[in-house]
């Protein structure tokens, strides 16, 4: 439980400065380094699942919302990805306040 707290905390820890501005996956991995979170050893499906929904929100934040809405609406229907969804909101919350400068994860 703690940690999981500390994952959380760590959503909110994201520099002013990043918020809102991040529009690559180097920046973004970059950032969750300084947050702690390594991408390298997150395993391969997760990993491509973090990456799509780093690009999909990207493309919200850009204004794309019709090509955001074509990859969840393929990706959204996996199990597996709902899997990654339910094991990874504090990950997700990162990304989205990362791109976004907001998140509606909790």
């Amino acid at each position: 439980m703690a940690e999981l707290e500390r994952q959380r905390k760590l959503a909110i820890g994201i520099p002013e400065n990043r918020q809102g501005r991040v529009r690559s996956w180097y920046e973004m991995c970059d950032l969750l380094k300084s947050l702690s979170i390594d991408m390298e050893n997150v395993s391969g499906m997760e990993k491509r699942y973090a990456i799509r929904y780093f690009h999909t929100q990207k493309l919200i934040a850009e204004g794309e919302l019709d090509k955001a809405k074509r990859i969840f609406s393929r990706i959204g229907s996996r199990k597996d990805y709902e899997d990654f969804e339910d094991n990874n909101g504090f990950l997700l919350k990162i990304i989205d306040v990362a791109v976004k400068g907001k998140s509606s994860w909790s």
